[in-house]
């Protein structure tokens, strides 16, 4: 049964913009642009649900971009404070919890060895004990943890206090995205970029350097790439640096958990630690830089000074690491749902700060069937999972697995009624 808004049923307090007439394709093939975490978790679910899906990865193996770390964290961000923003990292940590291990099950690509998140300075620790005081989640979630307690669980001297995360760890980005593909509904062809998307009169073709493909629905997942379309050239992406260091132990590193605090480190992967990352805003160099590895030492050596002691750092160079871009908006959440049109958006809902009555306005207006799922910046690992679930019911009709409020923050079209309220548009 399909959950849809009528145009006359909604209510004084709904914002219109923000609703969504679902009308499910009358066809059942999906293409999905972009073959990360984002892309790779979409085909997932809409597999499971039934669609034909052929996946769209301009590389010539999945998760090349920003999903191509050696490792991510599968980590909550929690907060004290009732919002949309933090409501969505909850519960798409309470899923990633659960949906990992599933998808992963006996795979040496990840492992779930729980995350601690030291109180590293004043602010973490004021955000720690108000999480504590708060007492509003389940303990097996995470508790409370004495330097001591946490040096039991590292496996190695710790000096802070902080949280344990027992249901968290770490997964190999690539290794998760390939386990999410292997569905016989899915399709996944490499080596082909899309260039350009049109819609047509039952659905969407997408032109590649060689090839027209056709699909019924379509869904942008390719990050900053989704500025090359024309739909979706307005939206306000920032790459964000980051720079991540590999060291290896001078022995057998006793580290046993992930451990979190300016930045992160993982148990041996490989041989091999991943430890950073830099956080780099307008800065758009690829090249791997001394500054930045320094950085993500130095970072350990304050935080976690027995484990640096078990690093080889004195013969670490700098072509040990790597350099990705997050894609992040200005408010830090992921853009995931309908593609807004932004030219109905503006004609409809250009008088908005004259204080107009929404139930005088229409609903939403959308370039039909087509469908966006990016900018999860550094938190792709723990999001994708809820992101693609919620993308999945736009696309159907189904009951969304969370709360209007946060259909409403993650909406595409929010940047431009934002855009509209301020009369920058």
């Amino acid at each position: 049964m399909y959950n849809h808004y009528a145009m006359t049923t909604y209510t004084h307090k709904d914002k219109p913009w923000f609703l969504y007439p679902a009308t499910p394709p009358e066809g059942k093939h999906i293409v999905i642009i972009g073959g990360g975490l984002a892309g790779s978790q979409s085909a997932y679910v809409l597999a499971q649900r039934g669609f034909q899906v052929t996946l769209i990865e301009r590389h010539a193996q999945l998760a090349q971009e920003a999903s191509g770390n050696i490792a991510g964290v599968i980590y909550g961000k929690f907060s004290p404070h009732k919002s949309a923003q933090y409501s969505f990292y909850q519960q798409a940590y309470l899923h990633a919890i659960q949906h990992i291990p599933k998808l992963m099950g006996n795979s040496e690509g990840w492992g779930q060895c729980g995350v601690l998140q030291l109180a590293c300075d004043e602010a973490e620790q004021t955000l720690q004990a108000a999480l504590l005081d708060k007492n509003a989640w389940p303990k097996e979630l995470f508790h409370r943890v004495t330097p001591e307690q946490a040096s039991n669980i590292a496996g190695l001297p710790i000096q802070l206090a902080g949280l344990f995360f027992p249901q968290g760890g770490w997964v190999y980005p690539k290794a998760l995205c390939e386990a999410a593909v292997q569905h016989p509904n899915i399709k996944v062809i490499y080596s082909s970029e899309a260039l350009q998307i049109k819609q047509i009169e039952l659905g969407w073709q997408v032109h590649t350097v060689t090839d027209t493909l056709h699909a019924d629905s379509l869904v942008i997942a390719n990050g900053p790439d989704a500025l090359a379309f024309e739909q979706t050239s307005a939206m306000p992406l920032r790459p964000i640096r980051g720079q991540v260091s590999h060291l290896k132990s001078k022995g057998e590193s006793s580290l046993k958990t992930v451990i979190c605090h300016k930045g992160y480190t993982t148990p041996a992967i490989d041989g091999q630690h991943p430890v950073g990352a830099s956080f780099n805003l307008k800065d758009p160099e690829l090249e791997l830089r001394e500054s930045d590895r320094q950085y993500n030492i130095d970072m350990l050596q304050k935080h976690i000074p027995a484990f640096a002691e078990q690093l080889d750092t004195d013969n670490h160079t700098l072509e040990q690491g790597r350099v990705g871009f997050r894609c992040q908006t200005p408010d830090y959440l992921p853009i995931v749902g309908p593609v807004a049109n932004k030219a109905a958006y503006i004609n409809s809902y250009q008088n908005l700060s004259t204080g107009i009555k929404y139930g005088e306005l229409p609903i939403g207006s959308y370039h039909n069937n087509l469908f966006i799922n990016i900018a999860h910046g550094s938190r792709g690992i723990s999001n994708t999972g809820l992101a693609a679930e919620i993308l999945a019911s736009y696309i159907t009709g189904d009951q969304q697995p969370v709360e209007q409020e946060v259909l409403n923050a993650l909406h595409p079209g929010r940047f431009i009624i934002r855009d509209i309220k301020r009369k920058a548009i």
